[in-house]
């Protein structure tokens, strides 16, 4: 997936035309005006990044895919692939959305608390308490395979450690009615692919109870952990 601030005007016109979009509808979905539209295909101005970023956020919402090879193409069908500069906020921006629509358990394996807080790109694993700020009825349950200790617990932010032989080498997590898993892609961030399935979702959180069941949550006091309610 390509970073909104990248795209040129060869990409915007390509995605223009598999929506079968005139420059005039771009401009209503947008509020940008056809003459600005019209100058940034036809290079006559460089697109500002708040400018670029409206146009690259109603392309995504309307299933387009930008490429890191300036190619265009319609996102298949429920699966969303999170990579490169802003795949970490991208997705998580993602599990937010999903969340405050929708509530229930976010479940996460990972190896360690501050590898997923990287997946997200957050700082620390305190930035996922948003999450339970932004739905009242959430629940953040966390597995992790790498660590002796779980960071911290919380009747609404849980931890749990479970032996890494019970564990597929890939780290995922299910949210909503999405499943994602994250592989290596020779960057410091992981390749994060979510699949938006009701049946492949539900069978993630019944493969995930069972792990849930056989860990252990042996519990370590740190400091600065009281916002997380």
């Amino acid at each position: 997936m390509k970073q909104a601030d990248s795209i040129n005007a060869r990409q915007i016109k390509a995605a223009r035309a598999l929506l079968d979009w005139s420059q005039r509808d771009l401009a209503k979905v947008t509020d940008i005006s056809v003459a600005t539209i019209r100058r940034l295909e036809t290079g006559y101005i460089s697109p500002r990044s708040a400018t670029t970023n409206i146009i690259w956020q109603c392309f995504e919402s309307a299933g387009i895919e930008f490429l890191e090879s300036d190619g265009v193409r319609r996102r298949p069908s429920g699966i969303f692939i999170f990579e490169g500069g802003r795949g970490g906020k991208d997705f998580f921006e993602d599990m937010k959305q999903t969340v405050q629509k929708y509530g229930g358990d976010v479940l996460i394996v990972t190896p360690t608390a501050e590898a997923f807080a990287k997946y997200c790109g957050l700082p620390n694993i305190l930035g996922l308490d948003c999450l339970v700020d932004l739905n009242k009825t959430v629940i953040v349950k966390c597995l992790i395979t790498n660590e002796v200790e779980v960071p911290f617990s919380t009747p609404r932010f849980q931890f749990r450690i479970i032996s890494r032989s019970f564990m597929d080498p890939v780290p995922f997590c299910g949210y909503g009615e999405k499943y994602g898993i994250a592989t290596p892609n020779g960057e410091p961030f992981c390749k994060l692919v979510v699949i938006e399935s009701p049946k492949m979702a539900l069978a993630a959180r019944q493969h995930f109870v069972s792990l849930w069941d056989k860990a252990t949550h042996t519990i370590t006091t740190i400091e600065n952990k009281t916002k997380i309610a």
